[in-house]
């Protein structure tokens, strides 16, 4: 019997086995949504955002195409009979590149991680679905810009709690943790300097890990005499860093997680990311923005706003000083498996295709 096809777009790289060095996140949610998709009996087709075409058949053939919004382009041009379901995984783009640029103007930065507008803007409108994950306030950014409220359904990202889990040891330093795959203006690397430099605990050490973004490089780097880029860090400062990325699961990054005391992640833009996950599933209570796209409750999380100092500054010393910090990392860990595991994740998008095919 013929099985029906499915086109989806996400990022193929993450299908390479020899490719152990890309971000954090590590390409599970692609993964467990194609198994889902061929469990269900479809014929699926995984391309990449990044690839030039893809197979002209299942365009025009499959019954879904379910993609993120750079591969629009390269696929509406034969006008596919397919519904098309688009992975919003930010908030609306006019929304985050705003955030980009206010935040690029307030540090003398540039504006990085900006949407590609001309691909989100259509890919809105054309979409029959846009599958959105986040709070209510990552909703309100697509229905106050147009988006009819019946196109978005909600999606939720997972975590491999079995993987990501505390230690049996802490640092015997307290330490924060700052864990993205993408360092720099979008994750609010530069309230988070700001805030350590002012706050200047003795007894407190940050470490932060993942890529430098080439804002995240103007501000742990300055050049010496020779012109050469070196590392200028605040003090108490550790920088973890790796150009292509950590290895899937990498050993060195669980343990830096296992073991570190708070995790602090004031994003400007996400939609339940990966990394704030990890750290959580780990065991550590997260320092964080609404603007993750996470319910936050204080139970596990100390809510701070969005690019301020401030705000971040006093979060660092109640965290430090917090006599319940134990009981919170256990909350977070709990709230990860309860609310984000691959199972539910499974079931849920599993119904939604049924539902809408």
């Amino acid at each position: 019997m013929k099985k029906d096809k499915i086109l989806f777009i996400f990022s193929r790289y993450h299908m390479d086995p020899k490719n152990i060095h890309h971000k954090c996140g590590t390409g599970v949610a692609q993964l467990e949504i194609l198994g889902t998709l061929e469990n269900l009996g479809y014929d699926v087709y995984f391309g990449g955002q990044e690839d030039f075409f893809y197979p002209k058949e299942y365009i025009t053939e499959s019954k879904a195409i379910i993609y993120i919004a750079p591969a629009f382009p390269k696929f509406i041009k034969y006008r596919p009979t397919a519904k098309l379901i688009l992975f919003a995984n930010n908030s609306h783009v006019l929304v985050r590149n705003q955030r980009m640029r206010d935040s690029a103007k307030k540090w003398a930065l540039d504006a990085e991680s900006l949407g590609q507008e001309k691909f989100f803007l259509p890919a809105y409108k054309y979409s029959d679905f846009i599958l959105v994950a986040g709070n209510k306030q990552v909703f309100n950014t697509f229905t106050k810009n147009g988006v009819p409220e019946e196109k978005l359904q909600y999606w939720h990202n997972s975590v491999n709690a079995s993987i990501y889990k505390p230690g049996k040891e802490k640092y015997k330093d307290f330490t924060f943790v700052h864990w993205s795959s993408e360092v720099g203006l979008r994750k609010g690397l530069p309230a988070i300097l700001a805030a350590w430099k002012k706050w200047n605990h003795p007894k407190a050490r940050l470490i932060i890990m993942g890529i430098l973004t080439k804002d995240g490089k103007k501000l742990l780097y300055k050049r010496n005499w020779f012109g050469w880029p070196k590392l200028a860090l605040p003090k108490n400062v550790v920088f973890y860093g790796s150009k292509r990325g950590f290895p899937s699961q990498d050993p060195y990054v669980l343990e830096v997680l296992s073991k570190s005391h708070v995790g602090i992640f004031p994003t400007l833009e996400d939609n339940q990311p990966a990394a704030a996950m990890e750290m959580a599933a780990s065991g550590l209570p997260l320092i964080i923005t609404e603007e993750s796209g996470f319910e936050l409750n204080p139970s596990w999380c100390y809510k701070v706003t969005m690019d301020d100092v401030d705000s971040l500054t006093e979060s660092l010393n109640v965290a430090y000083l917090d006599p319940n910090l134990e009981q919170k990392g256990k909350n977070a860990r709990e709230f990860m498996i309860k609310n984000h595991n691959w199972d539910d994740f499974r079931k849920q998008f599993a119904q939604f295709i049924k539902s809408v095919l």
